[in-house]
This record gives C-alpha cells, structure tokens and sequence, in this order.
C-alpha cells in the first residue's frame, strides 16, 4: 500500500534545493510533491468535502469508492494459485498515484503478491533495489525495447540455460519442466506511468534484467480515460492481463492438464474485468466535477442537488 501522512495537522514545508546535491534533488522533490499532494487529499477528508477521495483506489468516496468490488475480486484471486509464481514489482512514477483513472494501483489491490514502489522516494528505490539484487536471477522487465524479448523466448533461455534442461526435438523436455515449474518463481517489474515517464524508469533499471515485449497486438479499452501519446500503448493493468495470456502460451507446450492455465486465463479476465469498473467510476465521476464545477462558477447552486440525483 501507498504510505499515508502521519497528522491531518501536518503541515509541508516550502522545499529548499541551494544545499542539497544534484543527485539528490529529484528524490526530495517526489518526496515533497507526495507528502503534498497527500496532505491536501486529507485536508478534504478531515473537513468532510463532498470531494474527499478513497486513499486506495483514490476516486470520490462518497460516490464512486471502487475498494468494496475490488474486494470482493482480491478474495477471489487469493482462492487461485498459479505457477510460475509470480511476484509483481510495481515501479509507480509518483504523478501516477492520486490519479483517479490510474490502472497500477488496482493491481496493488487485488493481486496478493504484489508490491508498490514509488519511483524517486529514497526509501523505496533502496527496498527495490535490495529485492532485484537478491533474485536477480528470476527477474524480469515488461518494457518493448528494441532488444527486448518475448516471455516465450525468455523462459526457453532460462530452462535451457540456467536449470540446465535438456532439448527434445527442439522443445524442452515436458516431465522435466512440468514436475519443477510449481517450484520456480518469477519476479516481474513493471513501470506504471506514461511513455516517457516508463523510458525514464527504465533507464534506471540495471541492464542485466531481461526486456520482455508483450505480443498481443489487441487495441486498448482505456481510450475513454486517457490519451494515448504512442500508437499501440495500453494501460498498466491491461499489460498485467495480457502478459498472463503470454504466460499461458508457454505453457500450453507442455499440455498443462492441472487447471493452471484456466486459473492463469481466470485471473487475466478478472484484471479487465476490473478496468470495466474503473472506466464506469471515473466517467461518472468526471461527468459530476465538471457539471459540479460549472454550476458552481454559474451561481446556480439551487440545480446541483438536482443534477446529482441524476447522474
């Protein structure tokens, strides 16, 4: 979970950048902008706005919280084991967090093994770091660089090279792989943010890791939230999704008759089936602001009731 203000009294100091060292300046700049941002979401709680968003999934609370459904689905998945076990390292750029139509914190709240780290907090990049050292060797990156990967051929370079498998007329050996897959663990990175701001994670990433690509060409269904700057870029929790059909892919090779792979397709549904919610909440939030908002600046509050009644 994302760390919260200590106070509702507390209160953000004017940052000062003269004595502080270049390669230290952009960490207390997330720092001051979170804890900023952070307070003035409480502000609205403790004064009981209309407008106080969850400090979850950071929609309206009053209206739009989203948390009880993404319950009830977390409970679900908790029910559904796959393997490879997967571990999620979310790597949030820190002006995704109190974005209402942002898509990486519904995977922070429904996926058991999933962890959250905000990019530029100090405290944080050193918690990731530490775990990408000491599994180094079961890691991956979701990002579609020129070098990078499909999961299909990153597994085959793992099994072939690391586990020391041997080939069976070009494919790996099925009773090997499938009596020791239940025992491997993959951790995967993911950068949760926009094209640039993912290029600039990446950047920071070590080099050792593998690039994976995913090979879905589908059309993203997140056009109603956010604009899309690259041609062919989808949302965070639609890379989740279509990862795991990738992930189902390989193992279809090995004729995976345990229920695995309709756990895997299970939980790739369930994801989208969460970005419907979150794309119904959000629009109905915007329509309620911006009609809100005008009928505000119009003096006209006597039709806000009204208005609300019907939205």
């Amino acid at each position: 979970m994302f760390p919260k203000c200590r106070s509702n009294k507390s209160t953000v100091e004017i940052l000062s950048l003269s004595n502080v060292r270049p390669q230290d300046r952009y960490s207390l700049v997330v720092e001051y902008k979170f804890k900023k941002s952070m307070k003035e979401i409480q502000t609205k709680k403790y004064e009981k706005s209309d407008f106080a968003k969850c400090e979850k999934c950071f929609l309206i609370k009053k209206s739009y919280c989203i948390c009880s459904e993404l319950d009830c689905v977390r409970y679900n998945l908790l029910n559904l084991e796959i393997y490879p076990i997967i571990e999620i390292l979310m790597v949030m750029d820190h002006r995704e967090i109190f974005k209402s139509s942002n898509t990486g914190k519904i995977i922070n709240l429904i996926i058991p093994n999933c962890q959250t780290f905000i990019y530029g907090l100090k405290e944080d990049m050193l918690r990731l770091f530490d775990i990408i050292e000491k599994n180094k060797n079961d890691m991956l990156l979701l990002f579609p660089e020129r070098n990078s990967k499909t999961f299909l051929e990153v597994m085959d370079e793992i099994f072939y090279n690391r586990m020391n498998f041997n080939k069976f007329e070009g494919e790996l050996e099925y009773k090997s792989i499938s009596s020791l897959l239940k025992y491997s663990r993959i951790f995967i990175i993911i950068l949760d943010g926009t094209w640039s701001q993912a290029k600039n994670m990446n950047k920071n990433i070590p080099r050792y890791i593998p690039r994976v690509r995913i090979t879905s060409k589908d059309i993203s269904d997140f056009g109603p939230l956010r604009k899309q700057t690259k041609i062919g870029n989808i949302s965070t929790i639609e890379t989740v999704s279509l990862f795991l059909n990738d992930m189902k892919s390989f193992l279809l090779k090995f004729e995976d008759k345990s229920g695995n792979i309709e756990n895997i397709d299970t939980i790739s549904k369930l994801l989208l089936k969460c970005l419907d919610i979150l794309i119904r909440n959000v629009l109905s939030q915007c329509k309620r602001e911006y009609l809100s908002e005008v009928l505000m600046n119009r003096n006209e509050r006597k039709f806000l009731k009204n208005i609300d009644g019907n939205i």
